[in-house]
């Protein structure tokens, strides 16, 4: 036997041949412009010939393996430059002999190669199916060799496929980019299917083009790592195994610490290729083995002298030992089990080699930088066997090695090389070739490679790809995004990107991967959330879009956020169905105070086209009113007073009594009503009612007995006590006044026509009759509004649609839906009429909601514990839930389902998708099927026509107004006479009157004056006193008591007479943080007193200032005094326009800018003007900037504290912001990176709290030191 036999290798380079035969993996199109560019690659005729890089032979030696037995595996190939002067022959003269920077510039038109990016992330590996698929690659790639390269030109012969892993970092990052590419492109997908099944699913995959040659400008620096043998044939035993101890830190891990420590451009790559059987060539060393020798040569001396001396039977049995590590003596027996096989025995590492399922590897490393390549000459070191050991060397800048890294080559050895124990080329198995292939988790990485990994924890991966019967059981209907699959399809679209027509939009709804909901799938409702920015404007574009396209029916938008998602829609809409004819669209209120005509007080659908009794009907009437008042008076007031609730639904009822309704004659066409009250009423006839009692104590003509008895019972209280009744009454119905279009549409009482049975048809009624027959899309802009007018909006609207579906017979088609889109809907899911009436009754009625918030748990509001039954209603009603990026509560987790994922588990995925990506919950696809797992979802691109594509239309928003005005607009002048009667009865008697009687309104009676009302002479000399000492407290005048201390006190109303002066509106009472109670002086007040005033200028406040913003700054005065600072208040500072609430100075401390903000009534969601809050914020900025103090913001509530970031990230002033259920102002300010016109925030509460509330104004260190 030949000493050659025991090179690893024998395959000549097959990457310098001629690969013109290969079909070039690009489409048609680009086919002409690349075929020029194709010529210059390095595998063209053109640059080199099918010999190139091949040892010259003769016809007695064959330096290549073929794929036969009978041919020797360990023949060597050698370059032309290492070829001995015995063995060589002429050179061919088209063989290239571009040698270093000649080389080089060839390399420089190197085309790119396609890879696949494999993106890591926190998830566990499985070092079975790495190594079991890596055994499939062997499989993949395995073909043969024939002589002179011919299997690359013959058709019928597979040529050998080398694969290719690379870890790229570009030069000035620390990101890793981890690739995987193969020889003939054409198998790319084959072996994207085969690397997928490798990794775990939440893995990322991409496919990008790479060209190494532009990695660097110039040779760089490389190390290349070799097998070495300790002796002849040890390249047969083991290396060290990829195992679970391999992924609890990757074997590339010491390679990446060093590769981070440089700026330059770093790479690293092993290119390997499928090994011929070399099974006979195993068994022949086993024999040699049991000789107690390595090679052939040195078996045939051993039996030769066996023969001729003898040997005993001992000898026999330990001729073998010293093939055993000396820490391994006595374990020849170890089995294939055993965890540390590299370190048994050679027969025994020989026997799991794996022969049939091996590697030829070539591994390097290449970048700029020096140091950073020696110094990883030992990174694989720890994966040395006992006798075939990974080694290092340090190749400089070599131009031969460079060119090989380029072409994607391996280094094979030369034929001096054969004789030497080490050689270029590893030959390895699956097991061992993992260790240098494998893409590591990011936990397996030490904490310096993690960041650098470029990859994401598992959340950032989409889900497992559903099944077949999801996609076919959700294929028609609404479409709400795209399934997001493993494998990406070769023209999917990004999520992000504009649709330029009709046709590409089509296409994207009607793809496989799209989810669709049917009519009976949404009436079990739908909920999307995400955060500002998400996405949800356009998905729900898309979602009217597919709803109007695919199914039949109306469908409603309310857009109560304002923006252009309304106009934007009417763009697509147009653009997509060529017109407008079935859009509606209403701003509330319009531009000429034009306002929908919704009937509300009005029973006449129910009574006579639903059949519901006249009681259920009154009730659900007073329920959905109680609505509207909740949002026009505040919650807790309309609760607190429930005397006054009980006489306004006395009220209600007895204008609804049977016995004021006239019934009209057979004949008669129409209904004309005369008589106040009966099946339908405005509501200026309940202000009229509840007027005519406070004012006169008139008890209203009722049928109820008990009623007339309960209403006449109050009138007999003293005077005190029934005012604060008979006032609260009348405030809560005046109230809705302050929105003039919500009176206005509560005050529309149309004439009904019997023999319709519905509204007479000249009436501007918004006639749901005959858009509940239609395929109309309705569309309602409420977003100029304030928050709380808007809801009052919704809930009227709301309640009419209610009303009407439950009276009309509608189309009984599978596919008709009543669709209603709520945007910005927390609040009105809080609501009785949603979360007790539509969620859980719509479906009989083909109701669908859509509910669009930016949380889930938004839905908690102010008061998560009374409003927590509410939430869970909400979560278990709604059946469709499409969840973005939002916090999360444990209520949220246990709503949806994996398989796969506790509850944990769902929450970090949550927190984990990025912007624009939703998980989307399915209902189950019939009855006692199965819930579908949570899927991960990609929204649909901005559709043809929207206004940020290049297919933008004109929405003709205007033109679609006017028509729909025209039909379901109500105009200022159908309800001004009642107005104008209402605004003159006691020039606004009590349109202010608060819960416990007070009014801001001078009261008359028709004669102009109130007979009740105390004039300024008949105040005692006590009260006037009193009202002194109020005065003298705003200004800081009153020796007893300082500003900023409770006034509702003993020791400020020492003789209780501050209630009787806020019943007769000389005072208005004042609160803080709902416990702390004030009095600021009316006008009214301060006329009885002709020298009395609030003092305002520099130093002293504003004339608009509110009593609320003074009572802070004075207590924020006195505390920073109490430390040691030097305060201003309302002083402007030098370096800066504007003024200031508060500067605090101080020789060695920080100094203080305080800026306290008040909250705009009954606007919890948005408390703060948005234009104040961005002057006050840049003159802060340029004064502490400058002045090198501390900018603190005092507010009313954290959610104030939340709307202020919205308010400041908008404008670009906030970095990073803490999620919305973060809940302390310490959090908050903890949580915030803001630039320098906001350090810290506190509130109200707390500053009253711990000052005035524990009394320690002398302590100074009694609140936290900000």
């Amino acid at each position: 036997m030949s000493d050659s036999d025991d090179s690893p290798d024998s395959k000549p380079s097959r990457d310098s041949q001629n690969t013109d035969q290969r079909p070039d993996p690009v489409d048609d199109t680009d086919r002409t412009e690349l075929a020029a560019s194709r010529l210059s690659r390095p595998g063209s005729s053109l640059n080199s010939s099918p010999l190139q890089d091949r040892s010259p032979s003769g016809s007695d030696s064959i330096p290549f393996e073929p794929t036969g037995e009978s041919q020797s595996e360990d023949e060597n190939d050698s370059t032309s430059s290492d070829t001995s002067s015995d063995d060589s022959q002429t050179q061919d003269p088209s063989v290239d002999t571009q040698t270093g920077s000649d080389a080089i510039e060839a390399t420089a038109e190197t085309q790119a190669r396609e890879y696949i990016e494999i993106t890591p992330v926190r998830s566990e590996l499985s070092p079975q199916t790495i190594t079991s698929q890596l055994r499939g690659l062997h499989a993949m790639g395995d073909g043969r060799e024939l002589p002179l390269g011919l299997e690359n030109h013959l058709d019928f012969v597979e040529p050998v496929n080398s694969f290719e892993f690379l870890i790229h970092k570009p030069a000035g990052h620390q990101r890793f980019q981890f690739y995987l590419g193969i020889d003939q492109e054409d198998d790319l997908d084959q072996l994207h299917s085969k690397t997928t099944s490798q990794y775990p699913s939440n893995y990322r995959f991409d496919t990008d083009d790479v060209a190494l040659s532009e990695c660097f400008e110039e040779t760089p620096h490389l190390c290349r790592w070799v097998g070495k043998e300790q002796k002849r044939h040890d390249w047969m035993m083991l290396l060290s195994e990829f195992d679970d101890d391999s992924t609890d830190r990757s074997p590339l891990s010491d390679l990446l610490e060093t590769a981070i420590t440089t700026e330059e451009e770093w790479l690293f790559q092993a290119v390997f290729e499928p090994r011929v059987d070399w099974t006979r060539k195993a068994e022949s060393q086993k024999r040699n083995l049991k000789m107690g020798v390595t090679s052939g040569f040195g078996f045939f001396i051993q039996t030769f002298l066996d023969r001729l001396v003898g040997v005993s039977e001992h000898e026999q049995r330990s001729r073998h030992r010293n093939d055993t590590p000396a820490e391994e003596v006595g374990s020849a027996e170890q089995g294939p089990e055993d965890q540390s096989r590299h370190k048994a025995t050679r027969m025994a590492q020989l026997n799991n080699k794996d022969p049939q399922t091996s590697f030829n590897v070539s591994i390097r490393c290449a970048s700029s930088d020096e140091k950073v390549i020696r110094d990883a000459e030992s990174s694989f070191s720890q994966l040395s066997g006992s006798f075939y050991q990974v080694e290092g060397e340090y190749l400089g800048q070599d131009d031969s090695e460079y060119q090989r890294l380029l072409n994607h080559e391996l280094t094979r050895p030369t034929h001096f090389e054969a004789f030497w124990k080490s050689k270029p080329m590893l030959v390895a198995n699956a097991n061992e070739l993992a260790n240098f292939v494998t893409v590591p988790t990011i936990d397996s990485l030490p904490k310096a490679s993690r960041g650098a990994s470029g990859g994401g924890p598992a959340a950032h991966s989409p889900l497992t790809t559903p099944d077949e019967e999801v996609f076919q059981a959700f294929d028609k209907g609404m479409c709400i995004g795209k399934a997001a699959t493993v494998v990406d399809s070769p023209n999917e679209s990004t999520g992000q990107e504009a649709l330029e027509s009709v046709a590409e939009w089509r296409n994207q709804v009607t793809q496989r991967e799209a989810i669709h909901l049917d009519a009976e799938t949404l009436t079990r409702h739908y909920l999307r959330a995400g955060s500002t920015g998400s996405g949800k404007t356009v998905a729900g574009i898309n979602d009217l879009l597919t709803a109007h396209d695919e199914l039949s029916g109306p469908t409603f938008l309310l857009d109560s956020k304002g923006g252009d998602m309304c106009d934007n829609y009417l763009r697509s809409h147009r653009y997509i169905f060529d017109d407008l004819d079935d859009v509606e669209y209403i701003k509330i209120p319009e531009d000429d105070q034009e306002v929908p005509g919704l009937p509300f007080f009005d029973l006449r659908p129910l009574i006579y086209q639903a059949g519901r009794s006249r009681e259920s009907a009154i009730q659900d009437t007073i329920d959905h009113f109680y609505e509207v008042l909740r949002f026009a008076v505040g919650e807790e007031k309309v609760e607190q007073a429930w005397v006054g609730n009980d006489v306004l639904k006395a009220f209600i009822r007895t204008l609804f009594e049977e016995e004021r309704a006239e019934y009209p004659d057979p004949d008669q066409a129409r209904l004309e009503e005369t008589r106040v009250g009966g099946d339908a009423f405005p509501i200026s006839d309940l202000y009229d009612m509840a007027l005519e009692y406070e004012m006169h104590k008139s008890v209203p003509e009722t049928s109820s007995p008990t009623v007339a008895a309960s209403l006449q019972r109050h009138t007999e209280k003293n005077d005190r006590q029934f005012k604060k009744t008979a006032g609260a009454v009348t405030n809560r119905i005046s109230k809705l006044n302050d929105r003039d279009f919500i009176w206005r549409m509560l005050d529309y009482k149309p004439e009904w026509d019997h023999n319709r049975g519905w509204y007479a048809e000249d009436e501007n009624v918004l006639d749901l009759r005959e858009i509940l027959h239609s395929n109309k899309v309705v569309v309602i802009d409420t977003g100029e509004l304030r928050d709380d007018a808007s809801q009052m909006f919704n809930v009227l609207f709301l309640s009419h649609l209610w009303t009407a579906i439950k009276s009309l017979q509608t189309p009984n088609r599978d596919d008709y839906v009543v669709n209603c889109l709520i945007e910005e809907s927390a609040p009105l899911a809080r609501s009785n009429i949603v979360h007790n009436k539509l969620l859980p009754e719509g479906r009989e009625f083909d109701l669908s909601l859509g509910l669009v918030m930016q949380y889930p748990a938004q839905v908690l509001g102010d008061d998560p514990h009374k409003n927590r039954s509410v939430y869970t209603e909400v979560l278990n009603n709604i059946n469709t839930k499409i969840i973005g990026n939002v916090s999360t509560d444990d209520d949220l987790p246990d709503s949806l389902f994996h398989g796969g994922l506790d509850r944990d588990e769902i929450r970090d995925f949550i927190q984990g998708l990025p912007e624009g990506q939703f998980i989307a919950q399915l209902p189950p696809t019939g009855f006692q099927e199965q819930q579908p797992e949570i899927m991960t979802l990609e929204p649909l691109p901005l559709p043809p026509g929207h206004a940020e594509t290049d297919s933008a239309i004109r929405p003709m928003s205007e033109a679609t107004r006017a028509k729909t005005r025209q039909k379901y607009c109500i105009s200022p002048e159908q309800t001004a006479n009642r107005l104008t009667q209402l605004n003159n009865l006691g020039n606004g008697s009590s349109a202010d009157v608060t819960d416990n009687g007070s009014s801001t309104a001078n009261k008359s009676d028709s004669n102009g004056e109130n007979p009740e009302e105390r004039s300024p002479d008949a105040l005692t000399n006590q009260e006037l006193t009193f009202l002194q000492d109020v005065v003298d407290y705003w200004n800081d005048d009153l020796s007893f008591y300082q500003r900023g201390e409770p006034m509702a006190t003993r020791e400020f109303d020492r003789r209780g007479i501050a209630d009787d002066l806020v019943d007769d509106e000389y005072l208005r009472e004042v609160q803080l943080a709902n416990r702390y109670t004030y009095y600021w002086p009316t006008n009214k007040a301060l006329a009885v007193f002709d020298d009395y005033e609030i003092v305002w200028g520099t130093e002293q406040g504003d004339p608009r200032e509110s009593p609320r913003h003074k009572v802070v700054v004075s207590l924020l005065e006195r505390i920073y005094s109490n430390r040691g600072f030097s305060v201003k208040t309302y002083i402007g500072g030098d370096d800066t326009a504007g003024t200031f609430d508060l500067i605090a100075t101080h020789p060695q401390k920080e100094h203080r800018v305080m800026e306290v903000e008040t909250s705009i009534p009954d606007r919890p969601e948005t408390p703060l003007r948005r234009g104040d809050v961005i002057d006050d914020y840049e003159k802060l900025a340029e004064f502490c900037g400058t002045n090198d103090a501390k900018a603190i913001w005092v507010l009313e509530s954290q959610k104030a504290a939340h709307h202020l970031l919205d308010i400041l990230e908008e404008e670009g002033h906030v970095d990073d912001r803490p999620a919305r259920d973060v809940q302390s102002y310490e959090g908050i300010t903890e949580q915030s990176v803001t630039g320098s016109g906001l350090d810290s925030v506190t509130g109200f509460g707390i500053i009253l709290d711990r000052t005035v509330g524990n009394s320690r104004f002398n302590n100074p260190d009694s609140t936290s030191d900000q």
